[in-house]
C-alpha cells in the first residue's frame, strides 16, 4: 500500500487513516460488526502494531499498517479490551496478534509480564491478557522501517573489519575490496527499501570520509552520513527490487599530511637555522 501526497502531514495521515478504516468496514463483515469502536482507532502506515482480530466465520485483518488508539496511543491495549468487552454480544472466541515493528522514526518493542521482549504476541480467548502486555516506543536508530540487523565480517588489505547492516531488504551478498564495499539486496516490488551500513572509521585507512560516495545499480545516489564514536554510518533508500549498493571512497592522499603541516615545518626549520647562525656569531 503506497501513498504519495503533498500537504499537512498530520491531516493527510488522519485522512488516510479514516479511508482505510471505512474501507475495512465496508469490505469485512467482522469490521462492520465492530465499526462502532473501530472508528476510535487510527491506522498508521508501517507496522508499529500489526493488528489482527479473528472472529468465528469472520476475520478482520489490518496488514502492514498499525492500529492505535487516537487520543493516546499508549492506551491502545486497554482500549481494545474496553471496546471488545462493551460490545452488545462479544464473540466467544477472539484471537489478537500484536507484532513489534518500526517506521523510519520510531520503533515499538513489546514486553511480556516476565519482562522478556517479544516480536510477536498472540492472545487467544482471554482478551484480558492484553492488560499484561506493555510496549515501549523509542527512536529508530537506523532510519529504516521494519528493519532487520545483519552482521558481517570482511577482510580488506589483510585486516578484518566488522560491518553492521540494518535493512528491510533481504541481504544476499556482501563483498569487500580496497576502497569499496558492495552489497546485493532484494525486496518486493512496489515497496520502499532502505539500508544503513555502519563500519569502523579506520577501515578507510586514512582516506577522507568526505570522499565517500554511494552507487545504486551503478548510478550515483544520495546518502545521509554520520560519524560518531569512531564509526561511520551510511543511510540510503531505494525502490525495492534486486539492487546492488556500492559504497566507495577515494584513496588517502600521501602528501596531504606534509602539505597540512608544511607551514609549521618551514617555521621550525627557519628557527633552527637562525639559532645556528646566532651561535656561530657569538
Amino acid at each position: 500500500m503506497t501513498f504519495e501526497v503533498e500537504g499537512n502531514a498530520s491531516a493527510i495521515i488522519e485522512e488516510i487513516s479514516d479511508s482505510i478504516i471505512e474501507w475495512l468496514i465496508s469490505e469485512s463483515p467482522a469490521a462492520s460488526t465492530l465499526s462502532g469502536w473501530l472508528r476510535s482507532f487510527r491506522v498508521g502506515i508501517h507496522g508499529r502494531f500489526i493488528f489482527k482480530l479473528e472472529i468465528p466465520a469472520n476475520t478482520l485483518q489490518v496488514s502492514d499498517v498499525s492500529l492505535r488508539y487516537r487520543r493516546d496511543p499508549s492506551e491502545t491495549s486497554m482500549k481494545l479490551i474496553e471496546a471488545i468487552s462493551s460490545m452488545p454480544s462479544p464473540p466467544g472466541n477472539i484471537a489478537i496478534t500484536l507484532e513489534a515493528g518500526s517506521n523510519e522514526h520510531e520503533e515499538v518493542k513489546l514486553k511480556l509480564p516476565s519482562g522478556m521482549s517479544a516480536d510477536r504476541i498472540l492472545i487467544s480467548g482471554n482478551v484480558s491478557a492484553l492488560r499484561d502486555i506493555t510496549c515501549t516506543i523509542s527512536r529508530n536508530p537506523w532510519g529504516i522501517a521494519d528493519y532487520k540487523i545483519y552482521r558481517r565480517e570482511v577482510v580488506i588489505g589483510g585486516r578484518k573489519y566488522k560491518l553492521l547492516i540494518a535493512t528491510n531488504s533481504t541481504l544476499k551478498e556482501v563483498k569487500a575490496e580496497t576502497e569499496r564495499i558492495t552489497l546485493k539486496v532484494e525486496g518486493s516490488l512496489g515497496f520502499s527499501g532502505g539500508l544503513n551500513l555502519t563500519f569502523p572509521r579506520n577501515m578507510l585507512d586514512g582516506a577522507d570520509p568526505k570522499s565517500i560516495r554511494v552507487l545504486i545499480d551503478g548510478e550515483p545516489a544520495g546518502k545521509a552520513m554520520t560519524i560518531k564514536n569512531g564509526k561511520i554510518s551510511i543511510l540510503v533508500t531505494y525502490p525495492q527490487q534486486s539492487r546492488t549498493v556500492e559504497v566507495e571512497w577515494a584513496p588517502p592522499c600521501p602528501h596531504c599530511t606534509l602539505i597540512r603541516y608544511a607551514p609549521y615545518i618551514i617555521a621550525g626549520t627557519a628557527v633552527a637555522i637562525m639559532a645556528i647562525m646566532i651561535k656561530k656569531h657569538s
